[in-house]
């Protein structure tokens, strides 16, 4: 009687113990669960990866050796221009002409208009003008505008004629020796070798035969 006692106790122990373990669980059911991991197996398919010699670089299907060095180059302007340094320039050159001037300042009309304040005739208390026309409170005398040859407003007297520089900064062209080939500012030779092909994967799987695997081992969480 006494043993039966203890053999459903140790049972009922066990059965405890069973129940109240914490439960683990994985993502999906793409993984296994054991011992508290959940571990899956990834499958990829390979692919053929070219491998140059040291010193070439991969470049679509070939090995290539790349000599580099600086490319020539020049200034260049558009035409009709001159060189200078690092800039172009064109002079462009007008003949002088007549401009309209009003007290040594040039207008565009062929009169000019000067101010002065009125008279005062005390005897009727009206403005009047001695010259011009009372216009407002200001006597406006009209005379005729002087004429004299200039140049246009952009240019500069030289000698007898209107000059204009037109300045810009030159177009810089570079060029490469021939069997060289111009990228942006670099000469690039390119010489041709041949390879070596191998079975590779993407980053992260293993080959193994001709299949490409990746192991996944993470901890399970608990329910």
């Amino acid at each position: 009687m006494i043993i039966g006692i203890v053999v459903l106790t140790v049972l009922l122990g066990v059965v405890f113990f069973i129940l109240s373990r914490p439960k683990y669980k994985c993502p999906d059911s793409s993984y296994q669960l054991k011992n508290k991991r959940c571990i899956k197996t990834e499958k990829s398919s390979s692919y053929q990866k070219l491998i140059c010699p040291e010193g070439l670089v991969v470049e679509e299907n070939h090995c290539v050796k790349i000599t580099t060095k600086t490319a020539n180059y020049a200034y260049q302007c558009p035409s009709g221009y001159s060189r200078v340094n690092q800039m172009c320039q064109k002079t462009l050159t007008e003949n002088m002409r007549n401009y309209y001037y009003c007290r040594g300042k040039r207008t565009e009309e062929k009169t000019c208009e000067s101010y002065e304040k009125p008279k005062i005739d005390y005897s009727t208390g009206k403005q009047y003008c001695e010259k011009g026309v009372l216009r407002g409170s200001n006597c406006v005398i009209t005379s005729q505008s002087t004429t004299r040859k200039d140049c246009p407003s952009d240019y500069k007297k030289v000698n007898r004629t209107c000059q204009k520089v037109l300045s810009e900064a030159a177009t810089i062209v570079y060029s490469c020796d021939s069997n060289y080939t111009l990228n942006g500012k670099v000469c690039e030779y390119r010489e041709y070798q041949d390879g070596k092909w191998e079975t590779a994967c993407k980053e992260g799987f293993t080959l193994k035969g001709n299949e490409c695997i990746r192991n996944i081992n993470i901890a399970a969480t608990k329910k």
